[in-house]
C-alpha cells in the first residue's frame, strides 16, 4: 500500500476516499504514515504502517503533505546534526560485495562491515567505497 496523493503546486493531496491516514511523529517535521485502506474489501489492511515518511505544512489536516520522503530507515547522524539515510547508494558501482552493514559507533566514527562475494572479491575497491560513503 502506498499514499495515493496528487501533486498540486508545492503540496501533495491525498484522497480521503482512498484511505484513512494517521500520522505518527518521527523527528523534526517528519511523520510516519499509518493507513487504513477503504477500497480493498477482500483483504483490508487496517492501520497499516507503510514505512513512508512525509512532511506536512503547518495546520495540515493529515491529507496535505509538503514532501513525501520515502521509506523510514535507519539514519547516520553527522557531527553537525544532519541525518543521512539510504546509504545503499554508497555501494553502487562497488564490485565484490555480497553483504554489507554500516554501523555508527560514535558521532564521527562509522564501522563498515563487508562480506565479499566469492566470485568477484578481487574487484572490491575499499578506497572507492570510502569515497562513496563520504559523498
Amino acid at each position: 500500500m502506498a499514499i495515493n496523493a496528487v501533486s498540486v503546486g508545492e503540496n501533495y493531496f491525498a484522497n480521503p476516499l482512498y484511505s484513512v491516514i494517521e500520522l505518527e511523529h518521527e523527528f523534526d517535521n517528519s511523520y510516519g504514515v499509518i493507513t487504513t485502506g477503504l477500497l480493498n474489501f477482500g483483504m483490508p489492511l487496517l492501520r497499516y504502517k507503510i514505512g513512508d515518511l512525509v512532511e506536512k505544512p503547518p495546520a495540515s489536516n493529515g491529507y496535505v503533505f509538503s514532501k513525501i520522503e520515502g521509506r523510514l530507515d535507519d539514519v547516520i547522524t553527522t557531527p553537525d546534526g544532519r541525518r543521512i539515510g539510504r546509504m545503499d547508494p554508497a555501494f553502487k558501482g562497488i564490485e565484490g560485495v555480497a553483504m554489507s552493514q554500516i554501523v555508527q559507533l560514535e558521532i564521527d566514527l562509522l564501522c563498515v562491515l563487508v562480506v565479499l562475494d566469492n566470485k568477484n572479491n578481487l574487484k572490491f575497491d575499499k578506497n572507492a567505497l570510502t569515497e562513496n560513503i563520504k559523498k
